[in-house]
């Protein structure tokens, strides 16, 4: 992928269109699928495009983006011929920033009573959390919250991690590897804050080395949970070798262990680090 041509949020969100036919007219109410924190705040932008005429047959915001049938939208399909169309669009997040949409059509169904509920979605943090702090510093950020503090430097994913003010990490997390036999380096990178509110910080952060960009969205939430999403790109053609994920932890704090997906019914993927390591 073309750097320069990048223009989506590396997360994706997963659109449910559940249709049915009234007469001449498509009856069509979205459902998110799953991570509501996502599309909480956002839009999409659905059209009905016509893949035989190349044409956009019909244009929609979809605001209510909550996870069940809350908004119903009624396409005209008087003169349009059948099976050739599809829908398509663009999600557009709480922070102005557009992400990949992944689109689901199935026949509509009998909703239960308590779909499209709101319970459990709030923007309050809940003691005794307390509101996240986000630092601007010299050569990246730091984020606190109760507990817990994570620094950010420009060539890493993570830095540092300290919990309980003791720091957890042997070294910084990084993605490294092999592309054309080369060794991955990241030798520069670049820090976007996109949302500083009490219950999360979120911002971009862009590296590059050696013709790759990696472009990573990360999220860190008033609790210490943190998600990176990120993506991988080049300027042009390569051969990845070897990509490698390292979260080295100080052999101290490296007790337990735990993997997905593990077993159904069974607990054999989580307990404490073998002896041998």
């Amino acid at each position: 992928m073309n750097r320069s041509s990048r223009k989506l949020v590396p997360c994706r969100l997963r659109l449910k269109l559940h249709t049915r036919f009234e007469g001449q007219n498509l009856i069509v109410t979205p459902a998110v699928l799953g991570e509501p924190d996502i599309a909480q705040g956002g839009s999409v932008e659905l059209e009905l495009f016509n893949w035989n005429t190349q044409t956009v047959v019909h244009r929609r915001k979809v605001r209510q983006l909550l996870p069940g049938f809350k908004q119903e939208l009624v396409l005209s399909m008087d003169g349009v011929a059948a099976g050739n169309c599809w829908f398509r669009g663009v999600f557009t997040d709480r922070h102005g920033l557009k992400r990949e949409l992944e689109i689901i059509q199935d026949k509509a169904v009998t909703p239960p009573w308590w779909l499209g509920s709101t319970a459990g979605l709030t923007r309050k943090v809940p003691a005794p959390w307390t509101p996240i702090k986000t630092i601007t510093t010299s050569n990246g950020f730091a984020v606190e919250c109760w507990g817990r503090k994570y620094e950010f430097g420009r060539t890493s994913l993570v830095r540092r991690i300290k919990t309980a003010g003791k720091s957890i990490l042997a070294a910084p997390v990084t993605l490294s590897g092999r592309v054309n036999g080369r060794k991955i380096s990241w030798t520069k990178g670049s820090f976007k804050s996109i949302g500083r509110d009490k219950d999360r910080s979120v911002f971009l952060h862009d590296l590059a080395g050696i013709g790759l960009s990696l472009h990573v969205h990360t999220q860190i939430e008033f609790d210490g949970m943190m998600r990176l999403d990120w993506m991988l790109s080049s300027e042009k053609p390569v051969r990845l070798d070897s990509l490698v994920l390292a979260i080295p932890i100080r052999a101290q704090h490296a007790r337990y262990l735990y993997h997905f997906p593990g077993r159904l019914e069974s607990s054999k993927n989580a307990c404490e680090l073998p002896r041998g390591g």
